[in-house]
């Protein structure tokens, strides 16, 4: 399965007792994954013994890290090289079950990076019977972003699922979007 994240991210989790707004607070724990819609696509994908290749924007200042936690857990992450960071996203557990996601908007794209990111779908779509587009589109997108990967998938006869919303969803659907 093929599966376009474009707004990869760190995820940081931490736990704590009780978050409070305006202290300073000493957590219990803290991890960092790598993070994204797609990257939990792809992990399920991989838990019912398949393969999946995660497609991203690949910000320059970060390119070695998000590779290194891709293989960590044995992801195959793939992308077309921007300037910039990764966003982050904080992900707080509280002990009674309270979650709050502080997800940064990530870093800026433009058509052009679009397009080359396109090129790749093109090409890889040819090893996978499906192409999955899920998570939040990086500054800069085209609204119709999705919807180009879809009409890729379509002239190739690959199926297209996307997990979006709004005006990104509607381009998709219009698209022609299997589900």
């Amino acid at each position: 399965m093929l599966i376009v994240n474009p707004n990869i991210c760190f995820d940081r989790t931490i736990e704590i007792d009780e978050l409070l707004v305006g202290h300073v607070q000493r957590p219990r724990s803290g991890v960092t994954t790598l993070g994204g819609k797609g990257v939990n696509v792809a992990r399920v994908v991989r838990a019912l013994g398949r393969s999946a290749v995660i497609l991203t924007f690949l910000p320059a200042r970060d390119e070695a890290r998000l590779a290194a936690l891709a293989r960590g857990e044995g992801a195959t992450l793939v992308g077309a090289a921007v300037d910039g960071e990764a966003r982050g996203a904080t992900i707080v557990l509280e002990n009674s079950g309270r979650v709050t996601v502080l997800n940064e908007p990530g870093v800026s794209v433009t058509s052009n990076d679009w397009d080359r990111l396109l090129v790749m779908v093109q090409s890889l779509s040819d090893e996978h019977s499906s192409v999955v587009c899920s998570g939040s589109l990086p500054p800069g997108s085209p609204v119709d972003s999705y919807g180009r990967v879809v009409e890729l998938a379509r002239n190739r006869g690959v199926r297209s699922v996307v997990d979006s919303s709004g005006e990104v969803l509607d381009e998709a659907i219009k698209a022609g979007a299997d589900i």
